[in-house]
């Protein structure tokens, strides 16, 4: 029986944005270049569906949402 299950947030995070089609780690073309005047027009980058398109502010939301589910299921420190 495991009396502590502990849970990475960065694993949920990720796990939460492929369930919504993003993916995590693929690096965003505003990541590649700061001034990327194309935009990026990759459908699964993490910040695809977020207005600004900013992938630190995209994950910045899913860790919260992870924070949350973790702090839920007791699974937190």
């Amino acid at each position: 029986m495991v009396d502590h299950v502990v849970i990475d947030r960065d694993r949920l995070a990720a796990a939460l944005a492929k369930g919504d089609g993003l993916d995590w780690d693929e690096t965003c073309a505003y990541e590649a270049d700061p001034e990327c005047r194309q935009g990026c027009g990759s459908s699964t980058c993490i910040a695809a569906h977020y207005e600004d398109h900013d992938p630190d502010v995209a994950r910045a939301s899913y860790r919260r949402y992870a924070e949350t589910a973790i702090q839920m299921i007791g699974g937190g420190a």
